[in-house]
């Protein structure tokens, strides 16, 4: 390429155009701002309306910050965060929201959201005290259904409560559902929760076949995620909480859930824990848009992984200095999402897509991307800045490169949601939209999420 020389076989693309020398992309990667847009074909919701017979306002997609939806509630509270969930409500990394595949596989069906509320970490000595008429409170989560009930896991329309306990011998799990927003807070009487709440069945997550383990209750992420099991004739969602020093999975009574993915033998758990334990990655099958209709779900599906020390990385480590965030591994070609996202399809050599963040002016983070240890090392010439226009107010200070399994590089602009005090758990993950998907990963103590503008 003319005036880019290469020591690796770097390429600097497009998106939507091919392959251009120097070119910037016309994508962007925005943060999780105080909006609820994050699709330019999203319709607005329809003004304060109510889900016939709930108090639980209409939604259509995932928020970037859910504070301005707990406004719109018939009685919100006072500080604008969901009672059950608090000053959490705003980061996103801490929450799950998705449209749920239809029994078909080839639609979607309701929007449900999973809020994390309440976990405790027990002593080893409560542990073995448990017992089935007195077990040990453990996690609770807050749930809201925008759509129909989810029968499967006896999700109810708008408000739903998730309890989770051990009794000594194994886990006890409950439904309630709700009129109005409820207090999540896990009662530590179990016998608080009306006895025909109903059970579902829950389970420690197995750990992947060969795991050195060695995890303890700081390995595992407070967090609340969403997981398919794609059953042929019974498909199926289930819920995963953190229960102490393990990551536990809440469904339908038989549900398979998947391992996690082995880490690399001898890396720390550090390294370890953010591909074995499931809370901090996701797996999701992406969605597609169809021109003349609804989005439903492709045949894509993919990993989503945060580097392993990023949970470490304050602010002034991306400082005019380009700090790798996560992993991205697609079970096959990108599609639109080469596009959208940057992605590549795996290779036999590698399957990995690896995303990039750079903090500082572009004059600034371009050339520190070419020099060694940098996503584009061993590349020269000057890249035009990408163009921020479809991200208003953008004040052009965060920037992201994406490097695919051929090393092609794509740069763009971001856009950062600081959390000032607050503290943002170290994951990364899918965002539903009406039109596709998105990442969410964390951005020293904020949020960055790459999202199509």
């Amino acid at each position: 390429m003319n005036a880019l020389r290469r020591s690796r076989s770097h390429v600097v693309r497009s998106a939507g155009k091919g392959f251009l020398t120097l070119a910037a992309l016309g994508w962007t990667i925005v943060a999780c701002q105080g909006s609820e847009s994050g699709s330019k074909s999203a319709p607005p919701p329809a003004a304060d309306s109510l889900i016939p017979g709930t108090q639980i306002v209409r939604l259509y997609d995932c928020p970037h910050d859910w504070r301005g939806y707990v406004s719109r509630l018939p009685n919100p509270g006072p500080d604008g965060n969901f009672r059950a969930v608090g000053i959490r409500t705003q980061v996103v990394e801490y929450h799950d929201c998705q449209k749920f595949i239809d029994q078909s596989g080839h639609g979607y069906d309701q929007l449900v959201a999973i809020f994390a509320s309440t976990s405790v970490s027990p002593t080893p000595t409560q542990l073995a005290a448990a017992t089935a008429t007195s077990p040990v409170a453990l996690a609770s989560a807050l749930i809201l259904d925008f759509d129909s009930p989810y029968n499967n896991l006896h999700i109810e329309s708008g408000f739903n409560c998730l309890y989770l306990y051990y009794d000594g011998s194994g886990y006890i799990a409950r439904m309630q559902s709700f009129p109005t927003e409820p207090d999540c807070h896990l009662p530590a009487d179990i016998n608080a929760i009306p006895p025909n709440t109903p059970a579902l069945e829950a389970r420690e997550a197995a750990l992947p076949v060969g795991s050195a383990g060695g995890y303890t209750t700081a390995d595992v992420p407070d967090v609340a995620r969403w997981d398919y099991d794609p059953a042929p004739g019974r498909p199926t969602y289930y819920a995963g909480l953190k229960c102490g020093a393990h990551w536990c999975e809440i469904g339908t009574a038989g549900f398979n859930p998947s391992r996690g993915r082995l880490g690399s033998p001898g890396s720390s758990n550090r390294r370890r824990r953010v591909m074995e334990i499931k809370g901090w990655n996701d797996y999701q099958k992406l969605a597609l848009k169809n021109p003349t209709g609804p989005t439903y779900p492709g045949t894509l599906a993919g990993y989503v992984t945060p580097d392993g020390d990023l949970e470490n990385r304050d602010l002034a480590a991306f400082q005019n200095k380009w700090v790798h965030v996560a992993t991205i591994e697609l079970d096959g070609p990108p599609g639109v999402y080469q596009a959208k996202l940057g992605l590549g399809a795996p290779t036999p050599a590698n399957p990995q897509n690896h995303l990039w963040m750079c903090n500082g002016a572009w004059n600034i983070c371009q050339p520190a991307s070419q020099a060694s240890g940098g996503p584009a090392a061993g590349t020269a010439g000057t890249v035009a800045k990408p163009d921020c226009s479809g991200d208003p107010g953008n004040p052009e200070t965060w920037w992201s490169a994406t490097v695919d399994p051929g090393n092609q590089v794509a740069f763009r602009c971001v856009h950062r949601e600081d959390h000032g005090t607050i503290p943002v758990p170290g994951t990364a993950r899918w965002r539903w939209i009406l039109n596709d998907e998105t990442i969410w990963v964390r951005c020293a103590n904020g949020c960055c999420q790459v999202v199509h503008l």
